[in-house]
């Protein structure tokens, strides 16, 4: 029995604008003949090749009984990125004014062909995007580096989300030939590296945007001896000796000192030139020593906030000899509202928040005065055992709603790995596609899909039915393109396994800390082990089932976390146990897809809470 266009609607990730069900179905058998209007760009010509491949057909210039056509539609006012998509019965017709219409068509019938055998229903798809940017920003350099195998399969599921956007946020794990001692022993991107992704994001439209920190978190490179001297307060230790929180807060560059504006323009020089965006995040976020140290007496004169918009002014004029715009996070200006109007009319300003209650003041404040402003929620997944699911769902839905109702340039969803990125990125996978969702159609869901309860997770019974927040339109579709085909009620016990603890809980320092009195182990006392057990062995017996192998390994040492953190409240001796056999599982696992040089800070931690 066929399935009716409702059920492809919602197994769509994004969902698209219009679906109109037609006549017939669509059945082809081995070949497809290929034909075209107007000759293709390229990476179109190799996206229909990869689904052809994914429908198991074989594409042919000769006659066959079924036929695939591609043109270049009359814009008509339409989006730059807008398709119409016609599935007959011998026949699928692709309109689009530009490539990435085409293209993002395409990445439509591949989700359509992994998700659904032949026949399909005949039905018109007509899609358009809402927010014109969607991004991810995406943390390498807090010691978890990606392998280039990891990044390519990341980059393949942000194309099929029709996310265009891709930003990898570097500190100082980048390879800089001018002085090697910046990333040593930190496995740090190379040339090659960034050229290779490049290329792959090009091909399946997506812009690699450059993302450098260049002026506060700048810690480890002005831990630096040849560099110690350019802090705004320096450093009292060198980058090993440090702790956790100490890297975390960074160091802020001393934004006066003509020495350190050379570095950081020799910085841009040499790595601006490897990218082809127009914008490049020049960071300029949590700026925590700005005044304190060798600018206090400039700043008691003049202010902080002179200080910050005039190096602001400076790198601009930097980004521009590279021919690119400015990106910078936004929330140190919100501190000095009267100095927003010097900001450089062509900056873009990255207002993030990361709190389920999160309201982005920035994009709404009157003196942006039409300036390109980028929500920026986040994943809720740093420095937690397991991604705050619920969390971050509440966090984008307060992004989505202030860039509708403030005409934002797009949404930024970041991704960050505190202290020491023991979070696995694969956790952040559902967060990233719902905002790849809800940046390219917030309209509301009409899905034919019954909601589903869940399972809550308390001291009292962790069986009681609850509602699930999110849609279940999403819930479906995360299940399908981010599980790969997970059995249904995968998310929301993954959504309960989040909620079962508090924050404190949750966090990684509560697996690591051994002092019994800390914040950690307080919060425990006021919740039931029993609780956090039962939800995450159910989230296992799901995880287990996960066609999707990065997803699968991720949550399951994320579920596991949880259990582990269970036995160290009750049981030493269990713990210890379970931790060895932990540790080899997570060792495989960061070794599978990512560089190894920083795995032992984490080893480190790990091995001082077992004795």
């Amino acid at each position: 029995m066929s399935l009716s266009p409702d059920h492809f609607t919602a197994a769509l990730l994004p969902r698209p604008k219009q679906l109109t069900a037609r006549p017939g179905h669509f059945h082809p058998r081995h070949q497809i003949h290929i034909n075209s209007k107007h000759s293709l760009d390229p990476r179109v010509q190799n996206a229909r090749q990869r689904w052809c491949k994914s429908a198991n057909l074989q594409p042919t210039a000769q006659s066959a009984d079924t036929k695939m056509r591609i043109t270049i539609s009359e814009k008509n006012h339409t989006p730059d990125e807008s398709y119409r998509l016609e599935i007959k019965p011998n026949q699928l017709l692709i309109s689009a004014p530009t490539p990435q219409g085409q293209h993002h068509a395409l990445q439509t019938l591949t989700q359509l062909a992994t998700t659904f055998p032949f026949p399909w229903p005949c039905m018109t798809i007509e899609d358009a995007l809402d927010l014109p940017l969607r991004g991810l920003s995406f943390d390498v350099t807090r010691g978890r580096v990606p392998k280039m195998s990891t990044l390519k399969s990341l980059v393949d599921r942000l194309a099929s989300w029709k996310i265009n956007h891709l930003q990898l946020y570097i500190e100082h794990a980048f390879d800089f030939r001018f002085d090697p001692d910046i990333a040593r022993d930190c496995d740090g991107l190379t040339h090659e590296d960034i050229t290779e992704l490049k290329q792959y994001c090009r091909e399946r439209f997506i812009t690699l945007t450059p993302s450098l920190a260049c002026f506060g978190h700048m810690g480890r490179i002005l831990s630096l001896p040849q560099y110690r001297h350019l802090a705004e307060i320096p450093a009292d230790k060198d980058w090993e000796s440090q702790n956790w929180v100490t890297r975390l807060k960074g160091l802020t560059l001393n934004a006066r000192h003509p020495d350190a504006r050379k570095l950081v323009q020799r910085m841009l020089d040499e790595f601006l030139p490897l990218f082809d965006a127009p914008f490049v995040n020049i960071g300029g976020d949590e700026t925590h020593d700005l005044g304190q140290g060798a600018n206090r007496e400039f700043c008691e004169a003049k202010g902080r906030g002179r200080l910050y918009v005039d190096h602001l002014k400076f790198l601009a004029n930097c980004c521009r000899e590279h021919g690119k715009r400015m990106m910078f996070w936004g929330d140190v200006i919100r501190s000095f509202p009267e100095m927003l109007r010097e900001i450089p009319e062509d900056a873009v300003m990255l207002d993030w928040g990361y709190e389920p209650d999160s309201t982005f003041p920035a994009v709404s404040h009157p003196a942006r005065a039409g300036r390109d402003v980028v929500v920026c929620p986040g994943t809720r997944g740093w420095n937690r055992l397991i991604n705050d699911l619920p969390g971050a769902e509440q966090n984008l839905e307060n992004a989505t709603r202030a860039a509708a109702q403030h005409r934002a340039s797009g949404i930024i969803i970041t991704d960050w790995g505190d202290h020491g990125h023991f979070n696995l990125p694969a956790c952040s996978l559902p967060a990233i596609a719902q905002a790849a969702a809800k940046a390219w159609n917030n309209q509301p869901n009409p899905s034919p899909c019954e909601p589903r309860t869940s399972v809550r997770a308390d001291a009292k019974n962790h069986n009681e039915p609850q509602k699930n927040a999110a849609t279940p339109y999403l819930t479906l579709a995360i299940e399908r393109h981010v599980f790969g085909g997970a059995p249904a009620g995968t998310f929301d016990a993954l959504r309960n396994a989040a909620a079962s603890a508090g924050h404190q809980l949750q966090t990684w320092p509560a697996l690591y800390t051994t002092d019994p009195s800390n914040e950690h182990a307080a919060d425990f006392t006021r919740r039931s082990p029993e609780s956090v057990l039962a939800t995450a062995e159910n989230a296992l017996s799901y995880v287990e089932r996960m066609p999707d192998a990065w997803s699968r390994d991720a949550w399951s040492i994320g579920c596991h976390a949880m259990t582990l953190l269970a036995a160290k409240h009750t049981s030493p001796a269990d713990f210890r146990r379970r931790a060895d056999d932990f540790w080899i599982r997570y060792t495989a696992a960061w070794l599978t897809r990512y560089r190894p040089k920083r795995l032992h800070d984490l080893e480190k931690a790990m091995r001082n809470t077992c004795q």
